[in-house]
């Protein structure tokens, strides 16, 4: 093996989903590793990997596999052995590269169990946008050291939105036994809820307070959300698109006023299924424009501004109150034609990227 891949987190999952086989096209033998949450992503969508149990030992596993260059995807767990692989790497002389998917939370990615965002930092850092670069850099990681390769995972949304548009959301719909109701279609996006990160509970400077009974971030953005349906009389027609790391139980005081959930079904056929796709940050927000839906993001407080993937803002306008969503909702504005005109700059960055970057370290060190 040349190229060792591993991910943990469906985030970075999603990312880096077909980069492995296309850089194994190049000719360069890579393996993508997987444990967690990811397993159970990369399981759904068919893509070969080895799955990690957690006993292993990162120092074991590069020894069996001698790979000459490491990449590794991001995450929050402040135990994750993609943070031992780069450690590990680094101690036997093999290049490493971490490859962040979006800007929420970058001084988590590589702090593990300190305080110092850069305790095990990579030899290089694969960032989407220049924003996330420029938060990486505040963080002192060295811009010279940073490349931007883009989402990957943009063309392939592009791509399927041509094949969804032959099919139709009335065929979709149908297949994936979503009742027609009448009313307009709202899948709201789950985000994952962590109970002991507090930045996610119900403070001071939240921009909404929700129905009182709710204490989370979720909870108070989706209370808002059906407040403004019964504000401007329109029927409650609620998917819950649920987070792999995310159950129904998160969502108990809403009994009777969610339609049904979704977790098992491919997200980007149910987001297509949407008249309007409505969430706070997730990186679902941006596919569903760029399958052509009407998006609506409810930011529950000013600084989540930099959580959400800054492309989001180049197309919509966040929404930051009551009043705001209200009309938001009524105007059922063309957002699907904006996302659609505005493809050919998303288009800019492509898996292409993603690959050169990780191919020219790989020639360069290994």
């Amino acid at each position: 093996m040349e190229i060792l891949f591993f991910v943990e987190d469906p985030g970075a999952a999603n990312f880096i989903l077909d980069i492995p086989q296309k850089v194994s096209n190049e000719g360069v033998v890579a393996q993508l590793f997987a444990s967690s949450f990811a397993s159970e992503f990369l399981l759904k969508r068919n893509v070969a990997f080895i799955d990690l149990n957690k006993n292993q030992e990162a120092a074991d596993i590069l020894i069996k596999y001698s790979p000459k260059l490491i990449v590794v995807g991001t995450s929050q767990n402040s135990r994750s052995i993609g943070l031992d692989l780069i450690d590990c790497g680094k101690r036997l002389g093999i290049p490493t590269i971490g490859f962040v998917d979006s800007p929420a939370d970058c001084d988590y990615r590589f702090r593990g169990q300190s305080k110092d965002p850069l305790k095990h930092e990579p030899d290089w850092v694969l960032a989407p946008d220049n924003f996330t670069k420029s938060i990486l850099v505040q963080l002192g990681f060295r811009k010279e050291k940073i490349d931007i390769c883009g989402n990957p995972n943009y063309k392939r949304i592009l791509k399927l939105k041509s094949e969804y548009d032959k099919i139709g959301v009335k065929k979709l719909r149908h297949d994936l036994n979503i009742k027609d109701s009448g009313s307009p279609l709202i899948i709201f996006i789950d985000e994952h809820l962590n109970s002991h990160d507090k930045r996610l509970f119900k403070s001071e400077d939240y921009l909404f307070s929700g129905n009182q009974n709710a204490k989370n971030r979720n909870e108070i953005i989706l209370s808002e959300l059906l407040l403004a349906l019964r504000s401007c009389k329109i029927p409650q027609n609620i998917i819950v698109r649920l987070h792999p790391k995310s159950n129904e139980s998160g969502y108990n005081i809403f009994k009777n006023q969610i339609q049904s959930f979704s977790s098992e079904n491919d997200p980007l056929k149910v987001l297509y299924c949407a008249d309007i796709v409505v969430g706070m940050t997730s990186m679902l927000l941006v596919e569903a424009l760029l399958l052509g839906k009407d998006v609506i993001s409810i930011i529950p407080r000013e600084v989540e501004l930099a959580w959400a993937p800054q492309l989001l803002w180049e197309y919509i306008r966040p929404v930051t109150n009551s009043n705001d969503l209200r009309q938001a909702l009524l105007s059922n504005s063309r957002m699907g034609e904006l996302a659609n005109s505005g493809s050919r700059k998303m288009r800019k960055k492509t898996e292409a990227d993603i690959v050169n970057c990780i191919l020219e370290k790989y020639k360069e060190y290994a």
